[in-house]
């Protein structure tokens, strides 16, 4: 009777009639050599790889898949990584490739721990090169640039007019240097060249301008005041005037209401008598 509150009996995992299918699994797959190193994630530049995750899930299955990607994830930041187990998880989504992509998964990872930035070494040389492609790139796409700039420039210059001769410019324009400069023709270039008394400036005239422009605006400012005063005035006497008007005409009213109500009153009696 003592053991009464208690259950007897085997549990699932002792029975032989339910045998556990992720045992079974472990047993029948094939896993690559490379899965049996053990890997300190610690050590490992998460970000990078799930960059690589991502990039490699496309290619293997066609499309984006953001939620095989954190799947497979979440379970490298797991305390403890089994990458067997990994694999069989990840069977069903990629098939015949999860054989392949947990190897290239786990070489990457092997190499990331033993680098000092926790970056694979074959990541780092990919961005290597992508870098130097870059620079290559840039590099000639500057000399094209500067070889469309040449040829630019000398299209020009084969397009400018070619500077006329000594005898042809004397023969057009006549020997000028050996001719004597006429006295009004100085008088005209030194007019030209000397500031004339408009372009100076008066300090004390523009002062005395600024300041009755200052008046004016007062002025207009002033006048504008007053100008709104009258009108405000002018638009209170109108209200007034309205009000006075609309009271008489009621007191009117009123009063001949009265009036010929007193008159009615007046003929009843007189009718009753």
């Amino acid at each position: 009777m003592g053991d009464a509150g208690f259950f007897k009996g085997t549990s699932a995992d002792q029975d032989v009639r339910f045998p556990d299918k992720k045992k079974k699994l472990l047993k029948s797959t094939s896993f690559a050599p490379i899965l049996s190193t053990k890997v300190d994630m610690k050590k490992v530049d998460l970000p990078t790889i799930k960059l690589w995750i991502t990039k490699r899930v496309t290619q293997l299955i066609g499309i984006e898949d953001d939620v095989l990607v954190d799947y497979i994830f979440g379970q490298l930041e797991q305390d403890t990584v089994d990458p067997n187990e990994m694999q069989i998880n990840i069977t069903g989504f990629l098939n015949k490739n999860a054989g392949s992509f947990m190897a290239e998964l786990w070489e990457l990872l092997v190499s990331a721990q033993q680098s000092p930035l926790g970056i694979p070494k074959v990541l780092l040389e990919q961005t290597k090169e992508q870098i130097r492609r870059e620079r290559a790139e840039h590099g000639r796409l500057v000399d094209e640039l500067k070889k469309q700039r040449e040829q630019e420039e000398s299209g020009r210059l084969a397009n400018r007019p070619a500077p006329r001769a000594e005898g042809e410019r004397k023969r057009r324009w006549g020997d000028r240097e050996d001719q004597p400069r006429a006295p009004d023709r100085d008088r005209e270039r030194e007019r030209r060249r000397s500031p004339s008394p408009r372009r100076r400036r008066d300090p004390s005239r523009e002062r005395d301008v600024s300041r009755e422009r200052d008046r004016d605006r007062d002025r207009r400012r002033v006048r504008s005041r007053s100008r709104e005063r009258e009108r405000r005035k002018g638009s209170r006497e109108r209200s007034r005037e309205r009000k006075n008007r609309s009271r008489s005409r009621s007191k009117s009213r009123e009063r001949e209401r009265n009036e010929g109500s007193e008159n009615k009153e007046r003929r009843r009696r007189r009718s009753r008598s």
